[in-house]
């Protein structure tokens, strides 16, 4: 049965997020990529596999668990030309893993978030649901490199 706890171990914590008390066995079938991936998707994946191998979790494939990994992505373009959905949604039960992402910017959160359920003992089970709250991550303002009027900087805040 999945609870919401009150210490999340993904931070920051996702927006609708319940955990198990079960883990998935640290044998995890391997996630290859295809060959439309590109950069970002690459790094993420070799990040969630550091992360795996810094713990001792075994990538191979185990027929004992039966588990599979399957990442559901509705988007392999990496440009960010305005605002990107960066959703995503993770479930880890007994059956493996699924990451389903409109774009390859909410995998590479969800790979994070699932980096963070691993431990030496297995992967935790979760359901996770995650979305920034705001289309811009930031905006940096430097009146030292250039000045900008009050007007000026009233537009570029309405404008987001």
């Amino acid at each position: 049965m999945l609870a919401h706890l009150a210490s999340s171990p993904i931070w920051p914590t996702p927006s609708k997020v319940a955990y198990g008390d079960a883990l998935l066995p640290p044998t995890l079938p391997a996630w290859s990529l295809t060959t439309s991936a590109g950069p970002v998707l690459e790094r993420a994946h070799s990040r969630y596999g550091t992360a795996l191998r810094a713990l001792g979790i075994d990538q191979r494939a185990s027929a004992a668990t039966g588990a599979s990994f399957t990442l559901a992505l509705g988007s392999y373009v990496e440009e960010l030309t305005g605002p990107v959905d960066e959703s995503y949604s993770l479930s880890v039960n007994r059956s493996g893993v699924l990451l389903a992402a409109p774009t390859v910017w909410g995998a590479r959160h969800g790979l994070d978030s699932l980096a963070q359920l691993s431990s030496a003992d297995g992967i935790r089970h979760a359901v996770a649901d995650d979305a920034p709250d705001y289309g811009y991550r930031g905006l940096m303002v430097s009146p030292g490199q250039r000045f900008l009027t009050p007007a000026l900087l009233q537009t570029i805040l309405d404008g987001m």
